[in-house]
């Protein structure tokens, strides 16, 4: 009896695991491609995020053109601890440093992660950053957030409360931007952003007509596109 009661509970487990995913409600972990395929909005805007009073969450994402060099950097506050810091970039896989068998730490498409803590004040000197960028004021109208450009979205949790903000390139607020320059060496790689510069293909390219192309629109609230209307990009091997 025992085993059945086990197994009864395991299947509503799968389901309901099932279920989120047909919803297209972010899990917190999109490097598997097939879930970053049906929660990617859901994940830009924070959905994910159980915000409690006290304790930070912070989610940055720039996208410098989807496909070519998209980098995630999640923040969780663990009291006493610190703020584990994750960063999970997608790229165009460079097949010859990709390793393949049982033993490879990372297949393609999953991304590169990285991870390291930060202290009380280095989260202090990025919020600052953020807050002088104007991420914990709401947007004041919608954002067009375009896969073959550049933009940055700012989902998190202060005071209790899950806020999100987004800019895009080109832009007055975009080119203003201060942190950046305070996160980048205090990311897990250390590495730049990637500098914003006009689509460089030539029409007709420019066209919108592959599964790479497509646009996100940021309020207030985090980005149109949750519960698929309109859905994610339909490849499953998504960078």
């Amino acid at each position: 009896m025992a085993w059945k009661v086990e197994r009864m509970r395991k299947g509503f487990l799968g389901l309901a695991a099932l279920a989120a995913l047909m919803g297209c409600t972010a899990t917190g972990d999109v490097r598997d491609p097939a879930v970053r395929r049906l929660t990617w909005f859901s994940y830009v805007s924070g959905d994910d995020m159980q915000c409690e009073l006290g304790l930070a969450r912070l989610r940055l994402i720039h996208n410098a053109v989807w496909g070519e060099n998209v980098r995630a950097i999640d923040v969780t506050e663990t009291p006493g601890v610190g703020y584990a810091v994750r960063e999970v970039r997608y790229a165009e896989p460079n097949w010859s440093e990709i390793e393949i068998g049982p033993g490879a730490k990372d297949w393609p498409w999953r991304g590169k992660t990285t991870e390291r803590t930060w202290s009380a004040a280095e989260y202090a000197k990025v919020e600052a950053a953020l807050a002088a960028d104007g991420a914990f004021a709401p947007l004041a109208a919608p954002v067009a957030l375009e896969s073959r450009g550049f933009f940055w979205t700012a989902a998190g949790c202060k005071d209790g409360k899950r806020w999100f903000h987004a800019w895009a390139y080109p832009g007055a607020a975009y080119a203003a931007l201060g942190f950046p320059a305070v996160l980048a060496p205090l990311s897990p790689s250390g590495e730049a952003f990637a500098a914003a510069h006009p689509d460089d293909r030539t029409y007709p390219e420019q066209t919108p007509k592959s599964v790479d192309d497509f646009v996100m629109k940021a309020t207030a609230n985090g980005v149109d596109g949750r519960l698929g209307l309109p859905r994610p990009p339909g490849n499953r091997f998504l960078p």
